[in-house]
């Protein structure tokens, strides 16, 4: 478990930490909110409960509009340049 020193030492010159940095320290990415607080006081990151039966099969109608919904196109917007 790094110090709060450690942690300064290892931000880049723009103020960030990188991912393998972070993977050393055991924090996902993108890192939570509060990651540094825990870190220091020793607290295990907080994994995501997932259950497998609440996902869509990958055959079912459910997934399939699911995933035709994420690739639609954005839609344009106009507007007059004159």
């Amino acid at each position: 478990m790094p110090t709060k020193e450690e942690l300064e030492q290892a931000k880049s010159p723009r103020g960030g930490y990188t991912r393998a940095t972070l993977a050393a320290w055991g924090i996902s990415w993108p890192p939570l909110k509060g990651w540094r607080k825990r870190l220091l006081k020793g607290i295990p990151e907080p994994t995501p409960e997932i259950d497998p039966d609440a996902l869509p099969a990958h055959d079912s109608p459910a997934f399939d509009s699911a995933q035709h919904g994420l690739l639609k196109p954005p839609k344009a917007t106009y507007r007059r340049l004159y």
